[in-house]
C-alpha cells in the first residue's frame, strides 16, 4: 500500500498564530503522529528524500543544481556563486537576498564580465546558465569550502558565516575582491534606477563532487526544487506534475510543499484530502517533514486515534 511524503515549509512561520484551527488536517497529523526529529543536513528538508552513499563532506546542492541547469555536473567540484545583496550598517553587514531578486539575465552578464577574471586567475570558471543561479567550476583536488545555505544566513551579521573549513582565508580574500568590483559596477546603476537593490556581493554555498550514486526515494516526486530536480536528474529519474501527485495514485509519492507559507492554504489544497485517504486505506503511512526535517509520521491506526498530544 502507497505511502506518501509531504515537504513543508519552516515549522515557526507555519505554525504560528492561531494555526491549529485554520489547518485542522495538520494538527491532527503532528498530534497523533511519530515524532521524527530535525535533521543533521546542509539540506535536512531533502533527508527523507535523498541519499548519496558515501557522502562525507557535504550535500552536494552546486552539483545537482548544476545537473538539472546544463547537465554538465558530472565528473567535476561545484560551488554556487550566486549573486547577492548585502548592506551594512553601524554594528554590521546583512545578508538580505541572494539569488532570485531581480536578476536579469543582462544584469548576469554585466556582472560575469566584470568577475570572471578575478575567479580565472585562480584557476575556476564562473557563468550563470541562470541569472540566479552562478556557479563556479572547480579544478580536480580542489579542497571545498563550506559556507552556510543561504536561507540559514538571510538577515543575519555576516561575521557569523565566515567560511570555514578547506583555504577559508582565500575564498574570503576572493568574496572580498568580488564586492569590490561589484560595487563600482555600472549596471548596479540601472537597478538602482529601476528601484532594485544592487548586487553588491556574491554568497558561495553547496560545494561538492558530482554523486557517482544517487538514491531518491518515492516512486512519483512532484517537485519544482532545483536541488531535487537534479538529483532526480543524476538518479535517471523523472519528476511528475502536482496535478498528477493525487495520494490515490500508483506507487509512493513525495510532494514538495515548501513554497507554501499558509498553513490554511496546505491543509485545504493538500493535508484534508490527504488524510482522508489514509484513514479510508488509501495510503499506508503520511510523513510531514518541515524545513529543517523535523515531523511525524501517522500510520492508518494512528490517524483513527482520537487522543492528542501536543505538537512540539
Amino acid at each position: 500500500m502507497p505511502t506518501r511524503t509531504l515537504l513543508l515549509g519552516r515549522r515557526d512561520r507555519l505554525l504560528s498564530g492561531d494555526w491549529s484551527s485554520r489547518a485542522p488536517a495538520l494538527a491532527a497529523l503532528l498530534a497523533r503522529g511519530t515524532h521524527v526529529a530535525a535533521a543533521i543536513s546542509d539540506e535536512p528538508a531533502l533527508a527523507a528524500v535523498v541519499d548519496i552513499p558515501g557522502m562525507t563532506d557535504g550535500f552536494p546542492a552546486a552539483a545537482l543544481t548544476r545537473a538539472f541547469d546544463v547537465g554538465d555536473a558530472e565528473g567535476a567540484s561545484w560551488l554556487r556563486a550566486d549573486p547577492a545583496f548585502v548592506r551594512a550598517d553601524a554594528a554590521c553587514a546583512r545578508l538580505l537576498a541572494v539569488g532570485d531578486f531581480g536578476v536579469g539575465k543582462s544584469d548576469a552578464e554585466a556582472a560575469l564580465a566584470l568577475l570572471a577574471p578575478l575567479f580565472r586567475d585562480e584557476g575556476l570558471a564562473l557563468d550563470a546558465p541562470q541569472p540566479q543561479r552562478w556557479y563556479l567550476r572547480l579544478p580536480p583536488g580542489t579542497e571545498l569550502p563550506r559556507f552556510p545555505h543561504p536561507q540559514t544566513v538571510l538577515g543575519d551579521d555576516l561575521s557569523r558565516h565566515l567560511p570555514r573549513g578547506a583555504d577559508e582565508r582565500r575564498w574570503m580574500r576572493l568574496l572580498n575582491e568580488a564586492q569590490v568590483l561589484l560595487h563600482h559596477a555600472e549596471f548596479n546603476r540601472g537597478r538602482a534606477a529601476l528601484g532594485l537593490v544592487p548586487i553588491n556581493s556574491l554568497w558561495f554555498w553547496g560545494a561538492g563532487v558530482t554523486p557517482s550514486r544517487i538514491v531518491v526515494r518515492g516512486t512519483r516526486i512532484a517537485t519544482d526544487d532545483p536541488v531535487l530536480l537534479g538529483a532526480l536528474r543524476l538518479a535517471g529519474r523523472s519528476e511528475v506534475d502536482y496535478a498528477a501527485a493525487a495520494p490515490a495514485g500508483p506507487g509512493d509519492s513525495v510532494v514538495d510543499l515548501r513554497r507554501l507559507d499558509d498553513a490554511a492554504v496546505l491543509d485545504r489544497d493538500w493535508l484534508a484530502a490527504d488524510l482522508s485517504a489514509l484513514k479510508a486505506g488509501r495510503l499506508n503511512l503520511i510523513s510531514v517533514r518541515f524545513a529543517d526535517g523535523s515531523g511525524a509520521q501517522v500510520d492508518r491506526w494512528q490517524a483513527w486515534c482520537v487522543w492528542r498530544r501536543r505538537p512540539d
